[in-house]
């Protein structure tokens, strides 16, 4: 009996023995390759530097109510207001856009960030136009904080650009920012020239037509993961300028999906809003955050000077962004870095 019993033993250890080998086996032959689901964040810290951006018009009549602006940023708990350069290169509207909407915050720090033309002189070198230096000299006049200096949408001439940035360092004192695709980030190679880097343009979210926020939410998670983790290899921090998911395919709904839409209606534009304003609290490395005037798939307005969108979108704005602890933590990314204040509501 004894004998049975040591021998049924005897073969249960080989057993155990043999799957545990093979399960060795298999996972070195088989490897697993998905990546760990990112974590959403959705609280905590703030984009520091956090606005618009306006056009800044050809001519000084064009500019509207500049009090409206700088109360809405205000609304908003906005940090920041970007403004484009004109395209003619007239910049007698530029200036005083910018000394109104000074003078309009009352002493309260608004922090400013000059961009090129929506419609760049060029994706590859100088995007502004009038010469680099030159708008550099004007940014250090007006005391811009920020001064974005490409808007890259094919490889650059890396060269040129070093050169280039070398003689803006000599005419401006402020932070300088590389703005590219975000497609092209990871193979741009003058990380070192500037003190901080933007991305743009459209970023694959989500392959689903009709996306939960959840599914919004998820998708900027795992690209602003992997932005982050190559700015921080880096040394960098990191600007969103104009940043939106790239459609899904259009498909044709099914009528038990439809039926659905009909009983739970959501609002596709607030949804796009609330995830990219979530998913950018609670990073360490995302430091500015920055929308168009118009809305997400809206046609720019005529006056791009204001911010045009409906006031639930604002409402989100303004409850995303408000101070959690009074005021707002300051970035550690650059020594250097101006500090913001938040605007009374």
């Amino acid at each position: 009996m004894m004998k049975h019993i040591r021998t049924a033993l005897f073969l249960l250890a080989c057993l155990a023995v043999g799957v545990g080998i093979g399960k060795v086996i298999q996972y070195f032959r088989h490897p697993k390759t998905e990546e760990t689901p990112a974590v959403l964040t959705g609280a905590g810290r703030r984009p520091p530097f956090r606005g618009f951006i306006v056009d800044a018009p050809s001519n000084p009549s064009e500019i509207p109510d500049v009090s409206a602006l700088v109360a809405t940023l205000a609304h908003c708990h906005a940090t920041a207001l970007a403004v484009r350069y004109p395209r003619d290169g007239n910049t007698d509207a530029l200036v005083q856009l910018i000394t109104q909407c000074r003078s309009f915050h009352e002493g309260k720090k608004l922090s400013f960030i000059l961009l090129p033309p929506a419609v760049p002189e060029s994706s590859t070198r100088n995007p502004y136009p009038v010469p680099l230096a030159q708008a550099a000299k004007l940014a250090q006049q007006l005391q811009i904080d920020f001064l974005v200096v490409s808007w890259l949408s094919a490889d650059p001439d890396e060269d040129w650009w070093v050169k280039q940035l070398v003689a803006v360092r000599t005419v401006y004192e402020g932070h300088l920012i590389l703005a590219a695709d975000q497609k092209l980030l990871p193979d741009i190679e003058l990380w070192d020239s500037v003190d901080y880097v933007a991305a743009f343009g459209q970023f694959p979210i989500t392959t689903k037509t009709e996306p939960t926020v959840h599914d919004l939410r998820a998708g900027w998670a795992s690209n602003l993961d992997s932005l982050e983790s190559l700015a921080r290899r880096r040394g960098k921090a990191l600007f969103l300028l104009d940043a939106v998911a790239a459609p899904a395919a259009a498909h044709t709904s099914s009528p038990h999906q439809s039926a659905n839409k009909k009983k739970n209606p959501t609002d596709p534009v607030l949804d796009q809003y609330q995830a990219l304003l979530l998913e950018t609290k609670g990073r360490a490395n995302t430091d500015g955050l920055f929308f168009p005037a118009a809305e997400f798939g809206q046609a720019p307005a005529p006056s791009s000077t204001t911010i045009h969108h409906r006031p639930e979108i604002l409402a989100l704005f303004a409850s995303t962004w408000a101070s959690e602890s009074g005021s707002d933590p300051v970035s550690t990314s650059s020594s250097s870095e101006p500090t913001p204040e938040e605007p009374e509501p």
